[in-house]
């Protein structure tokens, strides 16, 4: 299981035909400022319009996602003792062939859409064309429209993690 994290700031998640539409913090009035503001409280996530799509913006950590009948989930482990006890975490718990996972979706209004079917998730501060690999996390779903729900996720006393699936429309 491949966990990416950044240099400190959040993770931008978009479709791949935009990835270049990026422009982190290339410019005065930066993408990066604008993710920045939607992963505080309450909800530690949120969309970023840009003229031709929206990407979400995570808070940074760790982060890696696993594929569903549906969609996927996207993993964001906040703490873990090691990452293999986060790996069977997430392997035995919220893999594609578990039917319920084990927590409680909150729906949220912000829609992902995707021609090409696939998504990247990477350092927000980076322009798409810069991001460095060791940073990027290649997410293939299917091309279409995925509505995002948000999960707190606490497996046991040391271990927290917010969960985001997509769930094809």
């Amino acid at each position: 299981m491949k966990w990416v994290g950044t240099n400190g700031g959040p993770y931008i998640v978009l479709p791949v035909e935009h990835r270049d539409g990026w422009e982190g913090t290339d410019n005065a009035a930066t993408d990066y400022d604008e993710a920045c503001k939607r992963t505080g409280p309450p909800d530690w996530f949120g969309p970023v319009k840009r003229r031709d799509f929206t990407a979400l913006a995570i808070p940074r950590g760790e982060l890696t996602w696993v594929p569903r009948p549906d969609g996927a989930i996207l993993v964001h482990c906040d703490t873990a003792p090691s990452r293999a006890h986060a790996d069977k975490l997430v392997r035995t718990t919220l893999g594609p062939s578990v039917r319920d996972e084990p927590v409680r979706w909150r729906r949220t209004r912000t829609l992902v859409k995707t021609t090409s079917g696939k998504l990247v998730a990477c350092d927000g501060a980076y322009p798409g064309r810069k991001q460095p690999r060791k940073m990027t996390l290649a997410i293939e779903l299917g091309g279409g429209t995925y509505a995002v729900a948000v999960a707190d996720y606490e497996p046991d006393a040391e271990t927290q993690m917010r969960l985001f699936r997509l769930t094809r429309r």
